[in-house]
């Protein structure tokens, strides 16, 4: 292992954080850390594309501050095992494969519309609870 991965992970061990009842600490450096550690990781394995790119994605989310990710990862239709290959599938297994991937947009989507709505009725309380205080 790369003695700079190494190291890395050593800083993000040395400190335990601990939960007191909710979620434990998570500061800046946790998560920059946290990062470095997850791309040297894939890194090693991977080779990046002629563009820089790398064939893995992640995304941390630090739940003190925000929401947990509502979204589900979509799969590449063409790339679903079977999908004109020699040994083509049914019919019946193409259609099962494209409602699955239907099924997972329409969720996004209900996740995101429902985040929205969430969203916004929080800035109305907010905006009724401050006017409210200006009038008392």
């Amino acid at each position: 292992m790369d003695p700079k991965l190494h190291q890395k992970i050593e800083d993000f061990i040395a400190e335990k954080r601990e939960s007191d009842g909710g979620y434990a600490p998570v500061i800046e450096r946790d998560m920059e850390l946290l990062e470095e550690i997850i791309e040297g990781l894939v890194e090693a394995k991977f080779e990046r594309d002629p563009d820089g790119d790398l064939p893995v994605e992640w995304n941390l989310i630090n739940r003190h501050t925000h929401l947990r990710m509502h979204y589900r990862p979509l799969r590449y239709d063409h790339k679903i095992e079977g999908w004109g290959e020699k040994d083509p599938m049914s019919r019946e297994e193409r259609v099962k494969a494209s409602l699955e991937l239907h099924h997972a947009v329409t969720l996004n989507f209900n996740i995101a519309t429902t985040e929205l709505e969430r969203y916004h009725n929080h800035i109305e309380r907010r905006l009724r609870d401050e006017k409210e205080a200006a009038d008392e």
